[in-house]
């Protein structure tokens, strides 16, 4: 094959598979495990976490949020886990399955006023998969003050008002 026809070929196919995607992003509704109750989702959100923030979540209120993906922060470390490692990507390819299946998955959790990733960077990866837009989260904020998670000192930030 000359490599005009093969260079047409292969653009036709990256924009079908981009089609595909976006109908389906379009027609897939994602299915999530919700809580309602703020309590719960705290207790969710205590049991999701890692030893950094588990004293940091008794004291936010908790909500359900839907957020735009691209407004979530994450430790790119472990994104890129979930791209190169095996047992990770398996962990996002099992949501995939889920997605795909129908099944319903839980939601993201994230905190403070930079909407910090602490748990779900399977599902994460698995909805940036289908580029999905938006997703539902279990939201902790401070009632009483703005904060972000400053990633690299592993503490919080006070924000100015």
């Amino acid at each position: 094959m000359s490599r005009p026809i093969l260079k047409s070929l292969t653009t036709l196919l990256t924009q079908a598979y981009l089609f595909i995607f976006v109908y389906l992003n379009r027609i897939m509704k994602i299915k999530y495990k919700i809580i309602s109750d703020p309590a719960k989702i705290r207790k969710f959100a205590l049991n999701h976490t890692g030893v950094i923030l588990k004293s940091k979540v008794k004291n936010m209120g908790w909500k359900l949020k839907k957020l735009f993906l691209n407004e979530i922060k994450y430790n790119r470390k472990i994104m890129t886990k979930y791209r190169t490692q095996k047992l990770y990507r398996a962990k996002k390819e099992l949501q995939i399955d889920l997605i795909k299946s129908g099944k319903k998955i839980n939601p993201l959790i994230v905190m403070y006023e930079n909407n910090w990733l602490v748990d779900g960077y399977a599902r994460y990866a698995a909805l940036e998969f289908f580029r999905i837009k938006k997703a539902m989260s279990y939201s902790g904020r401070y009632k009483d003050k703005k904060v972000k998670w400053d990633y690299r000192r592993k503490r919080e930030i006070l924000l100015s008002h």
